[in-house]
């Protein structure tokens, strides 16, 4: 026999469906519609580039990507005491990062700002020698 007691541990789990809409869990969505996303400030994005500048005060990166085709784009991105910073695998800190490093970041937005979880060194920028 179900009681009240019995739903002591089901209570929260029913509240929050019911806060969340939980009419439609379990339901398909039509096709084409977008799936829900509760957490849509946390979902992680990735972007590689060369890096123009380490600034270790602010804790800032300036990471130059190409976009379409050839367009140089410059993007400012923070470092927080959580950011993974690696290179061929074996952790390294932030003074190890230096202009011309070939980099992967992984990132969210936070804030209207974009901070790095984790950044990989994949190489060095080669540059086509000045005539």
């Amino acid at each position: 026999m179900m009681t009240w007691r019995n739903l002591g541990p089901l209570l929260p789990f029913l509240l929050t469906m019911a806060l969340l809409g939980g009419g439609s869990v379990g339901a398909q969505q039509p096709q084409g519609a977008p799936a829900r996303v509760l957490l849509e400030s946390f979902a992680r994005k990735t972007l590689a580039g060369e890096v123009m500048s380490v600034d270790l005060d602010k804790r800032t990166l300036v990471i130059r990507t190409i976009e379409k085709g050839d367009q140089e784009r410059d993007i400012s991105i923070v470092l927080d005491n959580r950011t993974v910073l690696k290179k061929l695998r074996t952790p390294i800190s932030g003074g190890d990062l230096s202009p011309g490093h070939l980099v992967k970041v992984t990132y969210r937005e936070h804030t209207g700002r974009l901070v790095a979880r984790r950044i990989e060194v994949t190489g060095k920028a080669v540059h086509p020698p000045m005539p």
